[in-house]
């Protein structure tokens, strides 16, 4: 994943494992940038997942946040913030998905873009 990440995002975009199975980027981007960039992981991913080579599939949760350089923020505010756009994504994934099991246990649908604002 971690070699995904560093092929997708440019070479001055910071990419580091934060934890164990968690990885953050640092770009100096505009919000339109980033979901540009995050299309581009999508598609690696599934070029990756598509070749048969690993016996795994890999999958991500991401959340974003973007700031104004003349914003009031610090960078803990902003990464707080992205954390809260994540795990907002997975708590209406994981209700899809329950949705969709109790109708059709075979499907599964796309998520549309979640958006998460912290209270200022």
């Amino acid at each position: 994943f971690a070699n995904l990440l560093r092929a997708t995002f440019r070479s001055s975009d910071v990419v580091a494992r934060v934890g164990g199975d968690e990885f953050a980027v640092v770009a100096r981007s505009r919000q339109a940038d980033i979901m540009i960039a995050l299309k581009r992981l999508d598609a690696a991913i599934e070029a990756a997942n598509s070749t048969g080579e690993k016996p795994y599939q890999i999958s991500y949760s991401v959340g974003e946040a973007a700031s104004e350089p003349t914003a009031d923020e610090s960078f803990a505010e902003l990464v707080a913030r992205a954390d809260a756009v994540m795990y907002e994504r997975k708590r209406l994934k994981k209700a899809a998905r329950a949705s969709t099991a109790e109708t059709d246990p075979g499907s599964r649908q796309p998520l549309p873009a979640a958006t998460v604002q912290e209270p200022r």
